[in-house]
């Protein structure tokens, strides 16, 4: 293309206002070289006119250097003069009106983002394009300056200098776009290198055939003579085309010219007489003329295009034969006959009186059915015109929600396919734990048998000497053909080494048999003994709790208040053994056990990633009662741990969980970890349990296509809680207070130890990679999560409790929740996160003095008691309270603040009672069950916190249950 083709030429039409997508490239734009500006999102987007103002510079005068100026210097009208200038040369089409010039000179960011994208969208077109019009923008001159003689020769210099400079402009880029790659350069040299050896063959074999024939010479030279001839009759004839159209194209140039003179001429004449608006009137029609001739050549072109590639498509089919030309024309001429007969045949029918009546009849249905014709064909407009709204409404719907708008049929379909794959995952997970526990029996295998048994060792050995026989033969064979003798030989040779190695194993195999005869009967005294070990044991045990049972009754250690009273003096003036009788005596047997339960728990698990499980001394709760909580303050020193053998003190750290169980063998059946959770404190749900979770799932999945745009939501929600609030036994935001759990309720603590952490090359890696397979559906997990707190806050006061140590609710988020600030949001929000284990040691003094109840449970009604003081104040009553979790630990918990004797239930002014409402989530979700929980509280939110009494749920329900959950506290978002 020609340099002023490609000046004159638009290289693009600008967006209106970008959009979110625009203003995304334009980022990606800026932070790429060459501006490497290192821009975010948020950051472009909050910039003030003057830096947007900067940004621009600095991408003009990636263009063209003379726009480097400091806009401080420079005045506002001049700066857009200068700036309008340039973009009007590259092209930029807009009304260049007052709005335009006060938003350029504001640096009004709906002004100038457009610009931004439309430059940086085509930089490398508008380069060459700034370029060329330094030199090939026309200088306008005045004509009456043009009549100097001096200002014309010029000028017309000017115009002979632009010519050579389009000239050799040209020639550059057919040199650049012509330039041919050396190796191609080489294939072709190589090519034409083979064709020339096949020509001289060729001609070597002619000139061997014709040699002997007479009069050959003079049929070569006529010949030669006939192709000179008709090579230069078609150079001829090419040359008369190109003269003629040089002719034609002159004449046409020569008649523009001389209309051209004549309206000049024209004018000069009525120079006198308003020629300002006769030249306007003139350049006006020239303008319309220019116009109608580009629209004219534009569609002469893509007429001519069209016509190209339907030439090139038939080019592109198999060549048609004069046979198949022949069969299509006789088919013709058969259509043709068959035609004229049925038409005569309707002729000689037609011959009644009534054929006008007829006629007219035909010509009146036409008519009616051209109408339905046109009717129709509106119809269909108006049909595309309504599927495009529809299309454009469903992808401001996919852009607003994440997902495409789904019909009925299409959620059940969706619907379907997610329970056909829940119950693959769940398959396949309990295949690969099986898989896993089979490799490790196994591996313990192999190690055993290579330990005792020497017989692979020697095997290893045959199969070698077998191989390295094998490879022999077939060398021998390939090489020398042996004969079947020699192989024969061969064979019996290893037939030998292996009975001799098999004589060398017999005598060990008989002694491993005699020595495993012997282990099995050491292995059954030894069971004997141990059985008889336990008894005495259990018979000693019981005598000790009996003579603990007498030191209380005889007053060797006053009994603690339940009322939270201290002790009369500390721990260490009674001794080991007044201590747990104390402890004995006010029902401490109950926290021993779970102290035990707890010991248990930290021996199976590994502590590198999870928190630390030991307990500090009764000082330190003393101090912590006094207000002290600092948990880093705490001292490391040994907590003793006392049982129903009241003269029994053990310290914690030197136990182990065989131990432990050992001297307190009640407690085996009544702590159970859970599977892959650092933070699970219960059975493992059974096998019909965990077929029920998938009504959750279900459930989820029929109301997913209600989900909704969450800031208008929380915005509708509010507006409800307040109504809810203002009507009846409804309950205000700052009479609400949600607690919720953290592991496997926000965070999906099982999806991470068991699918997340294995997958990992490094599991104590700070941050998850971002090739992980993972990072989406976390992603997907940390919107969630800020979601449902979100939703949570505006119906009430929300606060997080957790079993973990400090601060695993942080790290667990910051690393495997890349896209939630939490520390930002739970400043927002004003949650507060409780530790519960920070917690444990003050309600011990206090009042932990019921038996049966585990330590967890202890644990987490005192954070819950803290939580609810520090979010209700110390004085309000506690009205209304909602706890989520995935334990029935939080269950527990709950009811025991709510309703215990500390606290006293008080009715409100309203004749309000508390309420205590508990929801208990699936065990050991994965990521995908958790956040369908989610979504379902989201939608729940409003009526759960407004429901006026007590409840219990639990989504590990029935189908049956769950529908009824929904029909309750469904959220209609239809509206």
């Amino acid at each position: 293309m020609a340099p002023s083709a490609i000046w004159l030429t638009a290289v693009g039409l600008p967006m209106c206002r970008p959009m979110a997508a625009q203003l995304k490239e334009i980022v990606d734009r800026l932070n790429a070289a060459p501006f490497n500006c290192d821009l975010s999102l948020v950051g472009f987007d909050e910039k003030d006119p003057f830096e947007l103002m900067e940004i621009l510079k600095k991408v003009l005068v990636f263009l063209d250097e003379k726009h480097d100026i400091d806009l401080r210097e420079e005045k506002p009208d001049v700066m857009y003069q200068r700036i309008s200038e340039f973009l009007h040369i590259l092209g930029y089409q807009c009304s260049f009106d007052i709005e335009f010039q006060q938003g350029l000179s504001l640096g009004d960011k709906h002004t100038v983002h457009p610009i931004l994208y439309w430059l940086l969208n085509n930089l490398d077109a508008l380069k060459k394009r700034a370029y060329l019009a330094k030199f090939c923008m026309n200088l306008e001159v005045p004509e009456e300056f043009l009549r100097e003689e001096q200002v014309f020769s010029a000028y017309q210099n000017y115009k002979e200098l632009q010519s050579q400079f389009k000239a050799t402009h040209s020639h550059v880029e057919q040199e650049r776009q012509g330039r041919m790659n050396p190796v191609d350069l080489q294939r072709e040299v190589q090519q034409l290198d083979a064709e020339r050896e096949q020509l001289a063959q060729k001609i070597q074999h002619l000139k061997a055939k014709t040699e002997r024939d007479e009069g050959f010479a003079t049929l070569l030279e006529v010949t030669s003579m006939l192709r000179k001839e008709q090579e230069e009759e078609a150079r001829l004839a090419e040359k008369l085309a190109e003269q003629k159209y040089q002719l034609e194209q002159t004449e046409q140039l020569y008649i523009e010219r001389s209309a051209r003179l004549r309206e000049m001429r024209e004018a000069a004449l009525h120079e006198g007489e308003g020629s300002a608006e006769v030249m306007l009137k003139m350049l006006s029609a020239e303008v319309v003329k220019s116009r109608e001739a580009l629209a004219r050549v534009r569609k002469e072109s893509e007429e001519k295009m069209d016509r190209l590639r339907e030439l090139d498509s038939a080019l592109s089919e198999p060549p048609v034969t004069k046979m198949d030309i022949d069969s299509l024309e006789g088919e013709i001429q058969a259509m043709q006959n068959e035609i004229h007969s049925l038409e005569e045949k309707v002729n000689e029918q037609n011959q009644d009186s009534r054929l006008a009546v007829y006629k007219q009849q035909a010509n009146l249905v036409a008519k009616k059915k051209e109408a339905v014709l046109k009717d129709k064909k509106m119809l269909e407009d108006e049909r595309d015109s309504l599927s495009k709204d529809l299309s454009t409404k469903e992808r401001e719907y996919e852009q607003m929600k994440g997902h495409k708008f789904m019909k009925r049929e299409d959620f059940k379909t969706y619907a379907a396919s997610l329970r056909d794959k829940s119950a693959k995952f769940k398959l396949k997970k309990a295949e690969l734990s099986e898989l896993r526990h089979e490799v490790a029996v196994l591996q313990r295998t192999e190690q055993i048998l290579q330990s005792k048994d020497p017989t692979p060792a020697g095997l290893v050995e045959t199969e070698q000497m077998l191989e390295k026989a094998s490879v022999e033969k077939s060398q021998v064979d390939r090489a020398k053909g042996k004969t079947l003798d020699e192989i024969s030989a061969i064979v019996q040779k290893i037939n030998a080494q292996l009975k001799e190695k098999k004589n060398k194993l017999a005598p060990q195999i008989k002694a491993l048999r005699s020595i495993r005869q012997s282990f099995q009967q050491v292995e059954v005294k030894y069971l004997e003994k141990k059985g008889q070990y336990d008894q005495a044991k259990s018979a000693v045990d019981a005598d000790l709790s009996k003579v603990a049972c007498d030191d209380v009754a005889f007053g060797l250690c006053g009994p603690w208040s339940r009322q939270g009273r201290s002790p009369p003096k500390p721990f260490s003036a009674c001794g080991p053994d007044a201590h747990a009788s104390a402890m004995a005596s006010a029902g401490y047997r109950r926290a021993s056990s779970t102290l035990v339960e707890a010991s248990n728990y930290d021996s199976n698990h590994d502590d590198s990633s999870m928190p630390n499980r030991s307990l500090t001394t009764p000082a330190d709760w003393r101090r912590e009662e006094d207000g002290d909580t600092d948990p880093e303050e705490h001292s490391d020193s040994e907590f003793i741990v006392t049982g129903e053998v009241a003269n029994r003190a053990i310290t914690l750290p030197s136990l182990t969980a065989k131990k432990l169980m050992e001297i307190f063998p009640q407690y085996d059946d009544g702590f159970r970890p859970g599977f892959g959770s650092p933070y699970r404190h219960g059975r493992r749900p059974s096998k019909s349990r965990r077929q029920r979770q998938k009504v959750l799932q279900d459930l989820a999945e029929r109301l997913h296509h209600n989900s909704f745009d969450f800031v208008a939501e929380r915005e509708a929600a509010a507006a409800a809680a307040a109504k809810a609030a203002a009507a009846p036994g409804g309950f205000r935001a700052e009479e609400t207070v949600i607690i919720f759990d953290w592991d496997d309720t926000l965070f999906p603590t099982w999806f991470v130890t068991e699918v997340v952490n294995p997958c990992l090359e490094d599991p104590q890696c700070e941050q998850l990679p971002a090739t992980s397979p993972f990072l989406e559906c976390l992603q997907s997990q940390g919107q969630a999560v800020e979601r449902i707190l979100r939703e949570a806050r505006v119906n009430g006061r929300v606060g997080i409790v957790t079993l973990a140590q400090r601060p695993w609710v942080l790290n667990s988020a910051a690393k495997y929740l890349p896209n939630l600030d939490l520390p930002a949001l739970l400043d927002e929000l004003q949650i507060p996160v409780i530790y519960a284990r920070e917690c444990l040691k003050k309600y011990l003094i206090q009042g932990g003095s019921e038996d049966g109840v585990c330590l967890w449970t202890l644990a987490k009604q005192a954070a819950m008691t803290k939580v609810l003081r520090r979010l209700y104040g110390r004085e309000a009553a506690w009205m209304n309270v909602l706890s989520i979790g995935d334990s029935t630990v939080e269950r527990t918990a709950i009811t025991e603040v709510m309703w215990s004797s500390q606290y006293e239930p008080v009715m409100d002014a309203s004749g309000r009672l508390p309420c205590c409402k508990t929801i208990k989530l699936m065990d050991d979700p994965s990521v995908e069950q958790l956040q369908t929980q989610l979504i379902m509280l989201s939608m729940w939110m409003t009526q759960l916190a407004q429901h006026g009494h007590d409840f219990d749920f639990s989504l590990d329900d029935s189908d049956e249950g769950m529908m009824s959950i929904h029909k309750q506290f469904a959220v209609n978002t239809s509206a």
